[in-house]
């Protein structure tokens, strides 16, 4: 199971809150405030003198098997270059500590939104479905498994661009996967697939389950699998269908729904192809009011 923390102020570090004044530097950047930390380490807004703008740092204060898995991030993330992906600048390491220059990202992990049970309007919350959808698209095309698409994986800007995070469990398409020392295949509890769960090898398929799972709960505000069991949750997600999008918030479209459902289907080979034919079914659904249908970012 994956138990990387994908965000600045996601979690506290020993109780304290993210946010806190620092000094000192890590390479050329001087450091400013920690605005996050969990157990990869910690996040640090930090200003580059040389391109003279604020980023965020991640450091990693796991062993040598966590510090490859922290390089293994800043090579697949460092690699994609796209307007709905947080963009990583640079690497390297700080007497034995590895660390990741990226991006500085303002606005709230969507996580937050969906927590706060924020009102959104249906065209909203699809334009972040398709942002999503579009840099995923984007990472697969450039043979990139993201395998952790979750609310708290995923950024809305203030403006509303949606920003994929942390590429700490990716891997390359068509690799083998990487077990745990348990046998089951890496993930977040509520967010894996079927495959993940039982330990098979994962292919695009697999991320189209996550977002299905994502978008559930962005229009339901409750997860699909739920249950106070590790056991049972892991068994629901295998076996058992979810209720029902239509039947959850009957006020949705039914195409919408429809799409929901197809990407959590429990066959791989039931869901969609690629994200883009799923970007492509949400786009084309009918919205009210004016502006026609809803954003599409390619």
């Amino acid at each position: 199971m994956n138990d990387h923390d994908s965000r600045a102020g996601d979690r506290s570090e020993a109780g304290r809150p993210p946010g806190l004044a620092v000094s000192g530097s890590i390479g050329r950047f001087r450091l400013m405030e920690r605005i996050g930390a969990g157990g990869f380490g910690a996040v640090f807004k930090a200003w580059d003198p040389v391109s003279e703008r604020a980023v965020a740092i991640k450091t990693c204060t796991l062993g040598t098997d966590g510090h490859a898995r922290f390089f293994r991030e800043a090579e697949l993330a460092g690699s994609l270059h796209h307007p709905n992906i947080t963009e990583v600048y640079e690497s390297g390491m700080e007497g034995d500590k590895p660390f990741i220059v990226e991006e500085l990202l303002g606005g709230q992990d969507l996580s937050a939104l969906i927590a706060r049970r924020e009102p959104q309007s249906l065209r909203t919350r699809l334009d972040v479905l398709i942002g999503l959808a579009g840099g995923l698209d984007y990472a697969h095309r450039a043979g990139i498994l993201h395998r952790d698409i979750k609310p708290s994986n995923v950024r809305v800007l203030d403006d509303g661009t949606v920003k994929i995070m942390d590429f700490g469990i990716a891997k390359a398409l068509g690799t083998a996967p990487d077990l745990t020392k348990s046998g089951v295949a890496v993930g977040s509890i509520g967010y894996m697939s079927p495959e993940q769960v039982c330990g098979d090898p994962v292919e695009i398929p697999s991320d189209i389950f996550c977002f299905g799972v994502l978008a559930y709960e962005l229009f339901t505000f409750r997860a699909p699998f739920r249950s106070d069991s590790l056991f049972r949750m892991l068994e629901m997600i295998v076996k058992e269908e979810a209720d029902p999008l239509i039947d959850v918030a009957p006020e949705l479209p039914t195409a919408l729904a429809a799409v929901v459902d197809r990407a959590m289907r429990k066959k791989p080979a039931d869901r969609f192809v690629s994200v883009a034919e799923m970007r492509d079914h949400l786009a084309q659904i009918p919205l009210p009011g004016p502006g026609g249908p809803a954003k599409e970012t390619r």
